[in-house]
Order: structure tokens, then sequence, then C-alpha cells
């Protein structure tokens, strides 16, 4: 009996052996694709900021071009302003000095 039991047992284990194994590659090519994953999902997230990164000092750079628009602009309209009240000014002394 115990003869017949050795060789039950081997042939178990001869019919279980592949699947052993293809159950521990199973195991290690579970953990190759995590890691395959931690490591694309790090490079996407460096890509992602490093991305960022250069939205943000372009929208700096284009934010300050309109600032300075702006600014000239305001800068126009100011002298514009300023030069009217000068001709006003000039004018309303002509007027004064001309009256008798």
């Amino acid at each position: 009996m115990s003869n017949e039991y050795r060789l039950r047992c081997d042939a178990y284990a001869a019919f279980d052996q592949p699947f052993i194994l293809s159950r521990v590659a199973e195991i290690s090519r579970r953990s190759e694709v995590r890691a395959a994953i931690a490591i694309q999902s790090h490079w996407r997230a460096f890509i992602v900021r490093r991305n960022v990164g250069k939205l943000v000092s372009a929208c700096c750079v284009m934010q300050s071009g309109f600032r300075g628009h702006r600014g000239r602009k305001r800068a126009r309209k100011l002298e514009a302003r300023v030069r009217q009240n000068i001709s006003l000014l000039c004018l309303a002394r002509s007027v004064i000095t001309s009256l008798p």
C-alpha cells in the first residue's frame, strides 16, 4: 500500500508541477506588471509636472505682456488728457490776457 500511495503522490506531483510552476510564473508576472505600472505612473507624473511648470512660466510671460500693454495704454490716455488740459489752460490764459 505504501508503494501505491507513493506512486499516487508522485503522479499527483507530476501532474501538479506544471500548474505550480505556472502559478509561480503568474505571481512573478503580476509583480513585474505592478512594478511596470508604478514606473509608468511615476514617469507620467514627472512629465505632467514638467509641462505644468512650462505652462506656468508661459502664463507669467503672457500676463506680464498684457499688463505692460495695459499700462502703456493708460499712460497714453493720461498723457492725452494732460495735453488737452494744458491746451485748455493756454487758451484760457490767452483769452484772459486779451481782455481789456
